[in-house]
């Protein structure tokens, strides 16, 4: 059924379909082969497929402001749109109004500074170390 929907124009994108699967539904959204993908949140983080419209099918408690903001951000597309569209539907208006108007978690890496600094210098270091292989 999911490769029918490919040849209609639809494309599913989910974290339990293979990794085969969801990159022809990237390169073919991206291509333009395919006008419409269902999409989770796996979508919004990572993977660059922007689009027009965006649409929020159905309530959810995984739905967060953060998740939001990360899924709206696909709407309008660089270069192509003046403005992107976010859609709602079944979802309650009062959670719209929460999403839209909640500040945002603050985010906090996994490394502390003394770390990244670490892993920088090393990155420096491998780059110098290739740069006197090639000289």
């Amino acid at each position: 059924p999911l490769l029918r929907a490919l040849w209609r124009g639809v494309g599913v994108h989910h974290e339990g379909l293979p990794r085969s699967y969801k990159d022809l539904v990237e390169t073919m959204f991206r291509g333009k082969h395919i006008k419409v993908v269902i999409a989770t949140k796996t979508l919004a983080v990572g993977v660059n497929m922007p689009s027009r419209t965006c649409a929020f099918l159905g309530d959810s408690p995984l739905l967060t402001p953060l998740a939001f903001r990360q899924m709206a951000g696909r709407a309008g597309r660089r270069g192509h749109d003046d403005v992107g569209y976010v859609a709602f539907l079944g979802v309650p208006m009062q959670k719209v109004a929460s999403l839209m108007t909640s500040p945002l978690t603050s985010l906090r890496g996994r490394y502390a500074a003394a770390d990244t600094s670490l892993a920088l210098r090393m990155a420096l270091f491998q780059s110098y170390a290739r740069d006197r292989k090639r000289a």
